[in-house]
Order: structure tokens, then C-alpha cells, then sequence
């Protein structure tokens, strides 16, 4: 995001008039930017997710801090060119990830939690990539504050559907994907969503993953909940009186 506002607002007319203009001037970007929301990310997922091919989740967090720098890089190009509001996600619990529990399916007993079925290593490298972002933001915080720098939780919506599934009118074995092939979550390296021989489950608003990779409507409904519900508690906004409650964000197990 960072890198392509760079380059947008450093060369307009080469870039701009290939893609949708929302402004030309930079004196008129800042007012527009100034008025916008960003949602920066989120990004460190698919960094993480395409490094476990290769290595191990202890090599992967050791360049979690790198990941950090640079999302905290693209949040200051950004207030740089006028942005004055932001919503930064952290990452996912991958350890409740369909692919990744796919690809270490053998793993021992020893690596899963026994009440969620979740890779306890792949969770903790969430949250400790979820640590050092919000650490992160407190700084940028200090540094701009006249710029709103809004933190949004992926990991605890995500934990607390895995947890509750019966809460958000999810299926029992909240693990397996609605559209895939073979496999103890539904998934399939020969046999991917979209697929001629895939399969898709009945009620996708029943299941909490879409294809493994994204989450359903249904999920992507409760998450957005939560945020906005932080959004509102950032800005001090009230929710409009019979809205639904977003997810109670706390301790979950990993």
C-alpha cells in the first residue's frame, strides 16, 4: 500500500490516467486522503504461510520484526501524502488455518490444543506478530497524533468462532471448509475449490472457511463486527441502539 501510494502520487500523470482518478493534485490528494479511511493490511500472512513450506516456525519468527517494519514503513509514506485515518488488522490465528493444518497433518498430538484442534506453534507466531504490530502503533501514535491509527483484531474474532461455533450458528467441526476436495479439513492440493471434481457444503453460512484460504460471508460478517466496534471505541462513537454486539475480544486458547 505504502509503496503504491509512492508511486501514484510521484508520478500522476504516467500512472494516475491508467487506473481510476480519484485525484490529480497533491494539494487536492492530501484533502481527499485527509477524508479517507485506510485499511492497511493485512499483510504478514501470506509471508508467513509461503515461508512454512521451508521453514520452520522458529526460522519464521525471526523476521516477524522485519514484517513490523515494514507495515510501520507504509503507514508513514501514507500520513506523509495526508492520510489521517487508519485501520491496521493483525494477522490471523494460522494454526486454525485449514491449508496449513492440511500441510501438517502428520504433526504429533503434542502440537495441536486439545479443546480447539489448532496448531498451538502457528498461533503463538500470531500473536507475537500481533505483540510486536501494536507496539508498533503506540509509537506511530506518539509520534502523529494528530492521525487516528486504529488497531483491528483478526486473531480474537477468528479464536472465538473456533471456540463457540454454536454461538455464530457455525457447524460443530468448525475446521473443515464449505467449498474444496478430499481431506480431513476439505481440503485438497489436487482437488482445489473451483475445481470440476470440487464439492461445496450446503449452507456455506454454516461453516466459518470458504475455500480455507478465505473465511465465509458469515465469518466475514462477525469479524467486521468487532471492528467496527473498535472503530466506534477509538472515535467515541456510540453503536446505534439495537445493533448486533461484535465479538467479545479476550483471552483465547491457542
Amino acid at each position: 500500500m505504502g509503496i503504491r501510494s509512492y508511486h501514484y502520487f510521484h508520478y500522476p500523470s504516467q500512472r494516475l490516467m491508467r487506473t481510476q482518478m480519484i485525484c490529480i493534485w497533491r494539494p487536492e490528494c492530501k484533502k481527499f486522503l485527509g477524508r479517507s479511511l485506510f485499511l492497511v493490511g493485512e499483510f504478514g500472512v501470506n509471508d508467513y504461510h509461503f515461508s512454512f513450506q521451508r521453514k520452520t516456525v522458529h526460522e519464521v519468527r525471526s523476521f516477524v520484526p522485519d514484517v513490523i517494519a515494514t507495515i510501520s514503513i507504509a503507514i508513514e509514506r501514507l500520513i506523509k501524502h495526508g492520510a489521517r485515518s487508519l485501520l491496521v488488522p493483525g494477522v490471523i490465528p494460522s494454526g486454525c488455518s485449514p491449508p496449513i493444518l492440511t500441510k501438517f497433518a502428520s504433526a504429533p498430538p503434542s502440537a495441536y490444543n486439545s479443546k480447539t484442534g489448532c496448531l498451538t506453534a502457528h498461533n503463538e507466531l500470531g500473536l507475537y506478530h500481533n505483540a510486536l504490530l501494536q507496539a508498533a502503533l503506540t509509537k506511530l501514535r506518539a509520534k502523529h497524533r494528530n492521525v487516528k491509527i486504529i488497531y483491528a483484531d483478526f486473531f480474537g474474532p477468528i479464536m472465538e468462532m473456533v471456540e463457540s461455533p454454536h454461538k455464530f450458528g457455525f457447524e460443530e467441526d468448525v475446521l473443515i471448509v464449505c467449498c474444496g476436495g478430499p481431506g480431513r479439513y476439505g481440503m485438497s492440493s489436487t482437488v482445489p475449490c473451483g475445481d470440476a471434481a470440487a464439492t461445496t457444503c450446503r449452507d456455506p453460512s454454516a461453516r466459518l472457511y470458504w475455500d480455507g484460504v478465505h473465511l465465509t460471508e458469515a465469518a466475514n460478517r462477525h469479524v467486521a463486527n468487532a471492528w467496527l466496534g473498535e472503530i466506534n471505541a477509538s472515535t467515541g462513537v456510540s453503536r446505534k441502539q439495537g445493533a448486533k454486539e461484535p465479538c467479545r475480544l479476550g483471552r483465547h486458547r491457542i
